[in-house]
């Protein structure tokens, strides 16, 4: 939605559509992993409003009488209410504005149940959605619609296509079996243009490769990935060892709690708060080489990949002094916000034990200074680096 908001053909088939009125805009984007605000038609609400008042705030006394009085009273106005704002979008549709429409971008309708909705002529809404019965039953029959999997189709057999045909034995196997051929086309067909769901599945194939797949065995692989996301996360979560769903718990629930991505070196600690929770405070001063912090930073990413089978991934944190070690330059992020709103389900919720330790490594994180994005602010009270002046 953002992409379409931006591009110059929507700027351009807006001015057509205004013809001799101008078009003013505005967006929101429905998040139901966010805050309050970004999940509630209250946000929604709030956001629209905002957006068109701030650029006619002389209707502000009109659209909004009372809070405007209550304003030149007092600076500690109370929360906005639905019906205040909803009162607030019927009053500015009323307003006589000459020359003027409006169109509203309003991606992600399934991560909140709009069931109401008014009309304007000189109102346009452009809305996003997964393709939910729901939405079909109402909606399906309109002329203006775009199915993202009819527009993306090309792009995802290039880039199957690339990433298959750069890697050296899939290019031998194709030499040796024409079957190779169809597995652009079966891969185009059942991602419904979701790109992450073509990444997975593009991801397992090579490991197959690595692993010597023949054609009919990469093409298995493919028919037995389930085509939605959620179950296919889900398929990696099983994936983990059971010996190790205890530690991978914990790493995902630091992660789900965090308000920000924790470096690498903040999940290298959940050990010893397990053990001794008080280790923040009696970490003594030692010197670590860059050879030791490099072992540190190799051992703690093998073990996130074996604990968190790529719901998260590893990233260099581009905030970060370069100077700094490798495993305090590096966060961990989910691997797509899809993953943190999967993990946060109520059967995910059920599955992940509870772990008492989580909001203990954030403590933790925060008296050596861990939690930050450049984590030099209090981790010099306890760590020195070799030939490297941070203390």
């Amino acid at each position: 939605m953002k992409f379409i908001y931006n591009h110059s053909t929507t700027q351009q088939a807006l001015k057509e559509w205004g013809s001799l009125d101008k078009v003013e805009t505005a967006q929101f984007y429905f998040w139901n992993a966010g805050n309050q605000m970004q999940k509630s038609l209250e946000g929604l609400l709030q956001s629209l409003v905002h957006q068109v008042l701030e650029r006619y705030q002389s209707l502000i006394p009109t659209v909004c009488p009372s809070r405007w009085e209550e304003a030149e009273f007092t600076e500690q106005l109370k929360p906005w209410t639905y019906d205040e704002l909803s009162d607030a979008l019927r009053a500015l549709a009323r307003q006589n504005l000459h020359n003027t429409k409006f169109c509203f971008f309003v991606d992600g309708l399934d991560e909140y149940d709009i069931t109401t909705s008014d009309r304007d002529h000189k109102d346009l809404l452009c809305v996003s959605s997964r393709q939910w019965e729901v939405f079909e039953q109402e909606r399906g029959k309109m002329e203006w619609k775009l199915r993202l999997q009819d527009l993306t189709r090309n792009d995802i057999r290039l880039y199957v296509a690339h990433s298959l045909e750069s890697d050296s034995r899939f290019k031998s196997l194709q030499l040796r079996d024409g079957n190779c051929a169809s597995l652009v086309d079966l891969i185009s067909n059942k991602s419904q243009g979701v790109f992450l769901w073509v990444y997975l599945v593009v991801r397992s194939l090579l490991r197959g490769l690595q692993e010597e797949d023949n054609a009919s065995e990469l093409l298995g692989r493919v028919e037995q990935l389930p085509e939605d996301l959620e179950t296919y996360f889900k398929l990696m979560f099983e994936s983990i060892e059971k010996y190790h769903r205890r530690q991978a718990a914990e790493i995902l629930q630091v992660a789900i709690a965090a308000e920000e991505p924790q470096s690498i070196a903040a999940y290298s600690f959940l050990d010893l708060e397990r053990q001794e929770p008080e280790y923040a405070w009696n970490m003594p001063l030692r010197e670590i080489s860059d050879l030791e912090a490099e072992e540190m930073y190799l051992k703690m990413r093998n073990r996130l990949d074996a604990r968190a089978k790529d719901l998260l991934e590893v990233q260099l944190s581009p905030s970060t002094d370069t100077s700094m070690p490798l495993f305090l330059r590096y966060q961990v992020t989910f691997l797509h916000r899809t993953v943190k709103d999967f993990l946060e389900t109520k059967d995910m919720d059920n599955l992940l034990p509870s772990c008492e330790s989580v909001q203990g490594i954030l403590g933790s994180n925060q008296i050596l200074g861990l939690d930050k994005q450049n984590p030099t602010r209090s981790l010099v009270n306890r760590l020195s680096f070799k030939g490297q002046n941070h203390i």
